[in-house]
């Protein structure tokens, strides 16, 4: 009985247990909890990071999550609102903020080549708020066609153009190759020109504008140009080649005034500076021209000549030396002007100064004086030598010709033996005989010297002793007749002394 009453008290109890245990749970699920979410999500952007040539008209766009656990029953937490950031990758640029509705926004007038960077805060309707990470994108470059480039003045083959002149030309930047507003222009021209024939036309200067004052340049000359247009965008546009011409110079012909020596003038030296004074013609054209010098030609001759090769020169005066004395001269001056005309002054005449020269030097050399025992054949010898010039200028002078007068002492006088030289061979001489002899030189000058009369005595004759030779009989010969005819053979002795003479002959035999 206690057992069954034991068992039914627990049996209740648990009955109880699990009935209050149900309406825990009933009342636990009756009564609202409520419910948390995550931050919103950002993702998938466009263009993608880091993406690079992008229009300069762009429409960003994103998607965004709200932060909703799965399952969760309607109504759950939505996106309300976004914020765009975009910012120019530059140093001091402006941040601009878009307040917008949906996960999109067009961009208008992006900076061309640019390196944008640009975020996106999403805001939930439970209040929640996350930003996406930054991401960036990068402008292309804008694109434009070629300058144009046209050149104006001096039209193409002018000619008779002035030294000094403007030249001209128009330009364009290249055209926009998008529909966007202009942004390039023509930063600079290079102007190139030269003279026809030359080379390449060289970079002669760089201007800003569509113009070029160019001066200095050569009269009568053909020149080649164009110019290169460069934009700013780095292209550049070259234009047609040109040609034009330079007018020639034209002036007045020019004026030559002869200073001296003075026409006529006599005594003059030997060495003549020439003097006269030139000066260009009066310019015609209007440019003003360079200060070219004169250029000059001195003709010079002795009366009885033609003029010969000039002497040139850039100076007004010139020295010239050697001339010869005692002549002569004329003279004039040529002048030629850089524009080829050419001015002929008057003819002028002077004579220079005749020379004045001591008289020459003359001296006998061989044989000496009273020297004795001289060769029948001899040869005479002297030395002259030219007066010196006692008027201080370079010598001309010299020896002509010489006199030598040769004869035996005792005799007159005999005529001279007219030489050029300063020898004189003689042969056959007497021997043992006494000769005088002296020499006079003549100079160009007219000027004459007359040397020491000297003597000499050749030697006197010197021979060997004759040969002699039996013929017949002959030696130890028999039987000769009683009356026979001997004969023999003699030769003249030679000459014991050197010089030539006639052969001895024998005189007699003993």
């Amino acid at each position: 009985m206690v057992k069954n009453i034991a068992l039914s008290l627990a049996i209740s109890v648990a009955i109880l247990f699990i009935v209050g245990f149900a309406m825990l749970v009933t009342s636990c699920l009756n009564t609202p909890v409520p419910m948390t979410w995550e931050p919103p999500r950002i993702e998938n952007p466009f263009p993608e990071d880091g993406s690079l040539d992008q229009p300069f008209n762009l429409v960003l766009r994103w998607s965004a999550v709200p932060g909703n656990p799965p399952g969760t029953p309607i109504p759950s937490a939505t996106i309300t609102h976004y914020d765009l950031r975009l910012l120019l990758d530059n140093e001091g640029a402006a941040e601009h903020t878009f307040l917008l509705q949906e996960p999109e926004c067009e961009i208008t007038d992006l900076a061309e080549h640019s390196l944008y960077r640009w975020i996106v805060r999403a805001y939930q309707s439970d209040g929640q708020s996350a930003d996406s990470p930054e991401w960036t994108f990068k402008t292309k470059k804008r694109e434009y066609g070629i300058p144009q480039i046209s050149l104006i003045f001096p039209e193409n083959g002018a000619s008779d153009q002035a030294t000094e002149l403007i030249l001209t030309w128009a330009a364009a930047p290249g055209d926009l190759l998008e529909t966007f507003p202009r942004l390039v222009e023509i930063s600079e021209f290079h102007v190139h020109i030269t003279e026809d024939g030359a080379e390449e036309p060289t970079e002669f200067a760089t201007v800003n504008l569509p113009c070029f004052l160019i001066s200095g340049l050569n009269y009568g000359t053909s020149y080649r140009w164009y110019v290169v247009a460069k934009q700013s965008d780095g292209k550049t546009a070259t234009s047609t080649e040109w040609k034009f011409q330079t007018a020639p110079r034209k002036y007045a012909e020019p004026s030559l005034r002869l200073l001296g020596p003075e026409d006529g003038k006599t005594n003059m030296d030997t060495k003549v500076t020439f003097v006269w004074d030139g000066k260009h013609g009066d310019l015609c054209n209007i440019e003003a021209r360079a200060d070219s010098p004169l250029e000059y030609d001195l003709f010079l001759r002795p009366d009885d000549q033609p003029y010969g090769i000039p002497y040139h020169t850039r100076k007004c005066e010139k020295s010239v030396s050697s001339l010869l004395y005692g002549t002569t001269y004329r003279w004039k001056v040529v002048t030629y002007q850089p524009d080829g005309q050419s001015a002929e002054s008057e003819e002028r005449s002077f004579r220079t100064k005749a020379a004045t020269y001591a008289p020459p030097i003359l001296a006998l050399l061989y044989p000496e004086n009273g020297q004795t025992d001289c060769a029948t054949a001899i040869t005479l010898s002297w030395q002259a030598t030219p007066g010196h010039q006692t008027n201080h200028s370079a010598r001309v002078a010299f020896i002509t010709e010489y006199e030598l007068y040769f004869y035996e002492t005792g005799e007159s006088l005999p005529l001279p033996i007219a030489l050029t030289k300063n020898s004189h061979s003689l042969h056959s001489l007497n021997y043992h005989q006494e000769y005088r002899w002296k020499v006079i030189a003549h100079q160009s000058d007219g000027q004459r010297v007359e040397s020491v009369e000297r003597c000499f005595m050749t030697q006197g004759e010197s021979f060997y002793p004759p040969e002699i030779r039996l013929m017949f009989p002959l030696n130890a010969e028999t039987d000769v007749a009683t009356k026979v005819r001997l004969s023999w053979e003699a030769t003249p002795g030679g000459r014991s002394n050197l010089s030539a003479r006639e052969p001895p002959t024998l005189t007699g035999f003993s």
